[in-house]
């Protein structure tokens, strides 16, 4: 486990989206489990933005990892992210539930944006951290 622990800690202290300028709240990105931000649900399709981070540049991720405050509970019960280069979807992940974290990993993409679209929840869909990494490609899941 203290191995487990040493790469976890190694491939996950930077957090690429705390260069990423956002529009309003910076509550998400600030990395305190106690303070969240409410979301709208959108579907993702176009015209939606859901809640987006632009890179400004190509910007290489493999790895993003969601937060609930769970001291509210649960609420985010289905969600979608979109990864784009210079405005155009390259991948769509979906995913149900998030909870107190949410790590997905996926093959390295260069992209320009990231978009989080809550499709359903429980009441306000509540989330309290997003951050993206460039990790490690041999701890991406198969």
């Amino acid at each position: 486990m203290v191995g487990f622990r040493k790469l976890r800690d190694e491939n996950l202290k930077s957090n690429l989206l705390n260069k990423v300028l956002l529009a309003g709240s910076k509550e998400i990105v600030d990395n305190n489990i106690k303070t969240y931000e409410t979301l709208k649900i959108y579907k993702a399709i176009p015209g939606n933005d859901g809640r987006r981070f632009d890179f400004g540049k190509p910007t290489l991720v493999n790895c993003l990892s969601l937060s609930e405050p769970i001291q509210f509970g649960q609420t985010i019960k289905q969600f979608e992210i979109v990864l784009s280069f210079n405005e155009k979807p390259i991948e769509r992940i979906k995913g149900t539930t998030i909870g107190r974290k949410r790590i997905i990993t996926f093959p390295a993409k260069e992209i320009t944006s990231i978009s989080l679209f809550v499709e359903n929840a429980k009441g306000s869909a509540l989330i309290s951290e997003v951050a993206a990494y460039f990790i490690d490609q041999k701890l991406i899941e198969k």
